[in-house]
């Protein structure tokens, strides 16, 4: 009998897990949908449960215990209705994750609550869903429960404490990003507070709570951890609220970490409630709106280790009697992105347990060597951006603070010393930030960092700096990941470290006075770049083919430089994304540079000689949104692939030899597709600004500003034909130049639908017929010009805002056209004619008096062949009128015979009959 009983406890253990469980997961992975990419399709049939990705088991009874299916539903299948009854098979389980599955609630009866039969089931994800404040009444039976997350959910209005007070075993609850407004009871009064005497961490944030909330707390003896940051609290903030209660035990009197970041509070009242405050450490009020005064009662709570007040609106000078100063045991201090000004005061030198301090984004002044924080030497973090200090290049202040590994100066006096010092500092830095005006002449290299060997990050820009880059400070720091020095006048060549640094995943040295060619074996030496920016330089010679040894580079800008010869095939093989070759002296054809560099968004080869024709691999470039190919010698006719690029942004093929009509099926992306986009750095988007040149006058797009927009520039070509009305269906484009090509036709009616144009020029061209009235609808044109070309009829009315401000060089060289700021004055019937309705292309052409020649012979021709093969269909068919011809014929003729007779030596009219006769 024990045998049999053995075998059978084996059967159903046979792939390592219960059977039971084992159907029920695959239950579970029916139910979700398992679409392409979700780790469901891992949970085979046959397979060991407890093997299965995000399952886990108890090594022991072998029941699972945790099942995590976050995001294992595709948003794309929509919301849905859960059925909670699913998880039933699983007695022992005590973590369940439904993170990000679009769960709009439940099935009827098959809610939460049939889970309260799990006495083992501790933890409960449901964050990242649709549900709703009802999921509170079906989840008060999970009296096992120590955490409950249900943040980023469409839960609104006001929730009922009766379900969360049945949690009494409750110890985080997680309920930030909703639309909560406060608690409400059945019963109304002090019903109305949570009373959950277990529970240690709550997150309201990012709700819609006022100050009202705060009578709520008063049954969390226990809570260490209160979250209120992104709310409506407003006005003064009186800690006496929280800790005030008629309960024996003191409410919050355990409270170690108070947010209140991103709220309205003016005022911080805590006097009366310091008694309660003796074990609150951290406190977080950034983004208030709070005064000076703050600065100075802050002092009081002396328990404080960690203080964030930055973008709080403070101004003036720190208080020098109490404040900040008395906050010994501090060890954390932000007030970043305020107004303080003046220079630090000595106090805070008292505050000997600080660790990391950000007085960024302030108007803190004077020599950093005379502050107090020489004296802080337990500071790991430094951050003073954005203020008037004066720091010396060499840091020799900070030598004997030997835990500093992270500075930031940006943007302050960085300035050289009178005499240069060789001090070995104590301090080994993981990350440097410096820039800034120098102050004192041209800066040396810091001579320190020969002496730092474990630095990720260096970043030195704006500062102007003698010499080059020494290649030891890539040889003496094997971790460094980040090199960033960007105009700080760097000369002389580019010189690769004596061992190839696998380490470095990004290199800027642009904009520079560095010279010489591109080491050969850079490719080698930086394998894992990602990043490479060497524009604005003086390099010159060809773009190495070692280039193909960096298989993770992304972003590469060589722009501005002297570079020559063709594009390397090598291109090919890396997984481009970004690419700026602008304005240097490239060669040749694009035909082998990017052929299989399909995930490129960004190629800007503009301002070179390439040659040759737009490749038709260009049309595989799905993810194509900008094409920056101007000024070059590129020819032949535009080609059709561009029309699948669906998420174009700007195309720039001006000022080449492009022969041909313009696509009609070219398209633009809007605006709103952006977002869509993977999210890179700043730097890996648009670097340069883009020209535009419209009425012999360059328009600079700044950076912000080129990465939201999008546009088309095909001027200075050799195109022809009409212009497509389909190009007027591009509402989103904010840029359209074809002028300096050789198109004729109207302007189309369909360009009053460019309701986002900021540019449109058409000058230089032939196009004939009326300027279209729907133009005035154009609210956003800033730059506008039609001039040259063989215009008729009235301008634009110029009482009409945008159209006011172009002056007669907007359409000057058409002289059919008529009215202001023209000089020439409108007819009557000019008048007449242009308030007529709006015509059609054909009206146009007629008014014109032109039409195209090659339509006009081709349109002769069949006319003519037509009227032949008519007249001969009817002669064949009807004797009758065969008859009346040919009599009609010999009338004709012996008329012609006689008056030619009468006046000229013919032939006799029986030798004429006869030659008739042998034909007729």
């Amino acid at each position: 009998m024990i045998i049999n009983v053995v075998v059978l406890i084996q059967g159903w253990r046979c792939h390592g897990c219960l059977e039971e469980e084992r159907v029920a997961l695959l239950q579970i992975k029916h139910a979700f949908g398992y679409p392409n990419g979700s780790f469901l399709h891992s949970w085979k049939r046959d397979a060991n449960c407890c093997e299965w990705k995000q399952v886990q088991c108890n090594s022991s009874t072998l029941r699972v215990v945790k099942i995590d299916l976050s995001f294992s539903r595709g948003w794309e299948l929509g919301d849905w209705l859960l059925n909670a009854s699913l998880f039933l098979p699983f007695p022992e389980l005590n973590a369940l994750n439904l993170y990000g599955n679009r769960i709009a609630g439940c099935l009827e009866n098959e809610g939460f609550e049939r889970l309260s039969v799990l006495g083992n089931l501790e933890r409960l994800e449901l964050g990242q869903n649709k549900f709703n404040s009802s999921i509170f009444s079906s989840l008060g039976g999970l009296s096992s429960l120590k955490c409950l997350s249900l943040h980023n959910n469409e839960i609104e209005g006001t929730i009922s404490v009766e379900g969360l007070n049945n949690l009494t075993n409750l110890r985080n609850l997680h309920i930030a990003s909703n639309h909560i407004e406060g608690f409400k009871s059945l019963h109304g009064g002090e019903d109305e507070v949570l009373k959950m005497s277990n529970l240690e961490y709550l997150d309201l944030g990012g709700n819609r709570f006022d100050n009202s909330i705060l009578s709520s707390f008063k049954g969390l003896s226990s809570l260490k951890n209160l979250g209120l940051e992104k709310n409506h609290l407003k006005g003064t903030f009186n800690m006496k609220v929280l800790f005030s209660c008629n309960l024996e035990l003191e409410a919050l009197s355990n409270l170690r970490k108070l947010y209140l970041s991103g709220n309205e509070i003016d005022e911080f009242v805590f006097s009366e409630a310091l008694p309660s405050l003796k074990n609150l450490h951290k406190l977080d009020l950034s983004s208030s709106t709070l005064d000076n005064s703050s600065l100075q009662t802050i002092g009081r709570i002396t328990t404080l280790t960690s203080l964030k007040m930055n973008g709080c609106r403070l101004s003036g000078s720190i208080p020098i009697a109490e404040g900040l100063c008395e906050l010994k045991h501090l060890q954390s201090l932000d007030i970043s992105n305020n107004s303080l000004t003046g220079v630090l005061p000595n106090c805070l030198a008292n505050l000997t347990s600080l660790k990391q301090i950000d007085l960024s984004s302030n108007h803190f002044g004077g020599d950093i060597s005379s502050s107090p924080l020489i004296t802080l030497t337990s500071i790991q973090e430094l951050r003073l951006s954005d203020n008037n200090f004066q720091i010396p290049i060499s840091l020799r202040s900070f030598s004997n603070h030997s835990e500093l590994k992270f500075f930031f100066g940006y943007n302050n006096e960085i300035c050289a010393e009178l005499e240069e010092h060789n001090l070995i500092p104590k301090f080994q830095l993981e990350r440097l930030h410096l820039s800034g005006q120098a102050y004192g002449g041209a800066l040396p290299f810091p001579k320190f960092l020969f002496y730092q060997h474990n630095l990720t990050e260096i970043y030195f820009s704006n500062m102007k700096m003698r010499g080059g880059v020494p290649n030891w400070l890539l040889e003496n720091n094997t971790n460094l990941h980040e090199l960033f020095l960007v105009n700080n006048s760097l000369s002389g060549p580019f010189q690769l470290p004596i061992h190839p640094h696998v380490s470095l995943s990004q290199l800027d040295i642009s904009d520079n006075h560095l010279d010489g060619h591109i080491p050969t074996e850079i490719g080698a030496y930086f394998p894992s770049l990602t990043f490479l920016s060497m524009s604005k330089n003086h390099f010159n010679g060809i773009i190495p083919s070692s280039f193909g040894n960096m298989s993770s580079l992304q972003v590469l800008d060589l722009s501005e430089n002297n570079i020559s010869g063709k594009l390397p095939s090598c291109f090919s093989s890396l997984p481009l994304v970004h690419v700026y070759l602008s304005q240097n002296k490239l060669q040749g054809s694009l035909e082998d540079a990017f052929h299989k560099s399909f995930e490129l968004i960004t190629l800007d080869l503009s301002h070179n000689q390439l040659t040759g024709n737009i490749s038709e691999w260009i049309g595989e470039f799905s993810h194509m949104s900008y094409l920056l190919l101007g000024y070059n010698n590129l020819e032949g006719r535009i080609p059709n692939q561009l029309c699948k690029l669906d998420k174009l942004s700007f195309i720039d093929l001006s000022h080449n030899k492009f022969t041909g009509h313009i696509l009609p099926c070219l398209r633009f992306r809007s605006s709103i597709w952006y977002s869509n986009l993977r999210i890179y750095p700043d730097r890996y988007l648009i670097r340069e600004p883009l020209e535009i040149t419209t009425k012999s006058v360059s328009y600079s797009y700044p950076i912000s500003i080129l990465n939201i927009m999008s546009g088309m520039d095909l001027s200075c070509n050799n195109l022809t034909g009409e212009i497509p009305p389909e190009i007027g269906n591009l509402n989103h484009i904010h840029v359209l130049n074809l002028s300096n090509n050789f198109l004729i036709g109207p302007i189309p009616q369909t360009f009053s639908n460019l309701s986002e144009v900021e540019s449109l020029d058409l000058s230089n061209n032939s196009l004939t017929g009326a300027i279209p009235p729907g133009l005035v609808q154009l609210h956003s044109l800033a730059v506008f010009s039609v001039a040259h070309n063989n215009l008729s009829g009235r301008t634009p009315p110029n009482m009409i805002p945008q159209f006011s401000t172009f002056n007669e060089s907007s359409y000057e060289g058409n002289p059919l056209l008529c009215g202001p700021p023209l000089s020439r004055h409108c007819t009557t019937q000019e008048e007449e004619a242009s308030s007529l309705p709006k015509r059609t292309s054909t009206d146009d052409i007629e008014e014109s008096g032109f039409m195209d020649t090659d339509v006009f012979y081709v349109s002769f021709v069949v006319t003519y062949i037509m009227m032949l093969l008519v007249t001969a269909a009817i002669l064949y068919i009807n004797p009758n009128w065969r008859r009346a011809w040919f009599y009609f014929i010999k009338q004709s003729i012996n008329n012609c015979y006689y008056f030619f007779v009468d006046n000229l030596h013919m032939p006799s009219w029986l030798e004429v009959r006869n030659l008739l006769c042998r034909y007729f």
